[in-house]
């Protein structure tokens, strides 16, 4: 029994000095919330609306990071913009990795179920692009929702995340 109970808080002492390590890496990676650190951390997703949009599952899944990355780093007068489109991009990437390999209709169905959100990301979008391009002096694109008809003749709204091209 004794013995029992030393191993038992041998395992928690190694737990702790993981997690402590973890956390403490953590810290030291994560960029302060500052518009330097926006600026440094932008450049990583500057090509996630062509990703969107060429429906490449793996480059928004590997936007994600670089996204949360942007979130903390973040000044508080543009975090919940960008906390509306790293929601966005996860809530997509995680319909496009389980629909089957190029079907569209799986993740057009996904866009869709967002269209309540379509003004909210619309205008984060536009917020974002406009800080972006004010602060860092970065151009991201064009913003907001076009509206057009899709090749099969139904009326389609598309939003870009980032002001695509």
């Amino acid at each position: 029994m004794h013995r029992a109970r030393l191993a038992l808080i041998a395992a928690l002492a190694v737990v702790a000095v993981i997690v402590t390590y973890v956390v403490v890496d953590r810290i030291s990676t994560t960029p302060e919330p500052d518009a330097e650190a926006f600026c440094d951390e932008i450049e990583s997703i500057a090509e996630l609306d062509a990703a969107l949009g060429n429906l490449d599952t793996a480059a928004v899944q590997a936007a994600i990071p670089h996204l949360e990355s942007l979130e903390l780093a973040s000044p508080l007068e543009i975090r919940a913009q960008v906390t509306t489109l790293r929601t966005t991009v996860e809530s997509l990437a995680t319909t496009m990795a389980e629909a089957p390999s190029g079907d569209t209709e799986a993740i057009e169905a996904a866009w869709r179920t967002r269209q309540a959100d379509v003004e909210a990301i619309a205008e984060a979008s536009a917020a974002v692009v406009a800080y972006t391009q004010r602060t860092c002096g970065v151009a991201l694109g064009s913003t907001g929702t076009t509206t057009g008809t899709s090749p099969r003749g139904t009326s389609t709204t598309a939003t870009t995340v980032l002001g695509g091209p």
